[in-house]
């Protein structure tokens, strides 16, 4: 799940929640590939955006393809891959 998240400051990223505690928020910066420590205090706003994946790209694919996203995307994030 994605999020769009803006600071008080101005700053707006477009990111994945990678952990949270009471005070911080870790999340992964879409745009720059990187992460990124928020004190929880300087979010202005959070909001849930769903997938990024773009809507439809499923239904052009062929089974084969299809069956690759779904191997790529279950092994990311693993260690050696």
């Amino acid at each position: 799940m994605s999020y769009e998240l803006t600071t008080k400051s101005g700053d707006t990223y477009q990111a994945y929640i990678l952990r949270e505690d009471a005070g911080e928020l870790v999340i992964r910066d879409l745009a720059r590939d990187a992460e990124v420590r928020l004190r929880k205090d300087t979010i202005a706003k959070k909001t849930q955006r769903g997938s990024v994946m773009p809507p439809g790209l499923a239904d052009t694919l062929t089974r084969a393809e299809f069956r690759d996203l779904i191997r790529y995307l279950a092994s990311t994030g693993h260690a050696g891959q």
